[in-house]
């Protein structure tokens, strides 16, 4: 086995740091070399796949006992930037304006997957909001231009917490919309099976 190539127990941070740390440059670009060789495609998209289903399920399980991803308390830090931010109706007016205009810019990746991935199942079915919908105040990433009366949201895990999906959908039900959340660690790297069954089933609804 290659310098630098190692297994069992010994692959703690401070063994990586000392590893790189007594190498020479031509050790390091030899060692490039090797893992690049064994280190394949394939057994990159494994890897991605398995790390994404450790993520998920993590997100799944925090959310079931109404915890936070990353910490607690982020979500409602959030909202009360907000609040703040809506205190006045002309600032309310102001701001959502502000957000819409920035919005006009091209989807961000995770949007722009979800959009392709729409786009597949749906064909011609959902555009991208980049500001044209506004509905009090939300303004959701995609929304249904074929007659329904659908829109979907993507959640990241930064900013949502337990409880948001259900008090956004029932913001949506109030005005006649369904909802249907995708959380961004079910879509990055690779969309998960269980949710896009779930989106195929939501986009065969009719109303």
């Amino acid at each position: 086995m290659p310098s630098g190539v190692y297994e069992g127990d010994k692959d703690s941070t401070e063994v990586h740091i000392e590893i790189w740390a007594s190498k020479t440059p031509e050790e390091m670009e030899e060692f490039g070399e090797t893992m690049k060789s064994i280190w394949t495609p394939e057994m990159r998209l494994a890897q991605s796949k398995r790390m994404a289903d450790r993520n998920r399920e993590r997100a799944r399980e925090r959310r079931e006992k109404g915890l936070h991803y990353y910490y607690e308390g982020q979500a409602e830090r959030t909202r009360e930037g907000l609040r703040e931010l809506f205190s006045a109706p002309e600032d309310k007016e102001y701001y959502l304006e502000a957000m819409a205009r920035g919005r006009q810019a091209k989807p961000n990746g995770r949007e722009a997957y979800l959009g392709e991935l729409l786009e597949e199942i749906a064909p011609g079915d959902f555009k991208y909001n980049d500001g044209w919908f506004i509905l009090d105040g939300k303004i959701p990433d995609f929304v249904n231009v074929n007659g329904k009366k659908q829109v979907i949201e993507m959640f990241g895990e930064y900013y949502h917490g337990p409880g948001d999906e259900e008090k956004r959908t029932k913001f949506y039900k109030s005005f006649g919309y369904d909802l249907f959340v995708v959380w961004e660690l079910d879509l990055i790297p690779l969309p998960d099976e269980d949710m896009e069954s779930r989106l195929r089933d939501f986009l065969r609804r009719t109303q």
